[in-house]
């Protein structure tokens, strides 16, 4: 757990140091994680999943986006594994031709429930 303690540190003594993300909800998340996992004997894998609304700047996402690269930098090679995508990136997974043609229809089912 040591890049999410001195992640944790960073925090303390920088809470402005990231403007989009919220990096300490995500540290409490990570801590929270290795504890369940180690009581259920699993790995922890926290996935950050977020959204890209077109009413967003794109300023904004960009910015982000570059915070989220910085924080999983930060944190690699922890017991608790950071990922993170975004929504339509993760939706498009699912849309691969070699997806069953339910799963597909379902990931886009959900692309239009939530599209902004």
């Amino acid at each position: 757990m040591e890049p999410w303690l001195v992640m944790r540190d960073a925090l303390r003594e920088d809470p402005l140091s990231y403007r989009y993300l919220d990096a300490a909800q995500l540290v409490k998340h990570a801590f929270g994680l290795s504890t369940e996992a180690r009581r259920v004997n699993r790995a922890p894998v926290l996935l950050y999943l977020y959204a890209e609304p077109p009413s967003v700047p794109a300023s904004a996402c960009s910015g982000h986006r570059a915070e989220i690269e910085n924080f999983s930098a930060a944190v690699r090679g922890a017991r608790v594994r950071f990922a993170a995508t975004s929504w339509a990136d993760w939706l498009d997974r699912f849309a691969v031709a070699t997806a069953p043609p339910a799963v597909r229809a379902y990931a886009e089912a959900l692309r239009l429930k939530f599209q902004p």
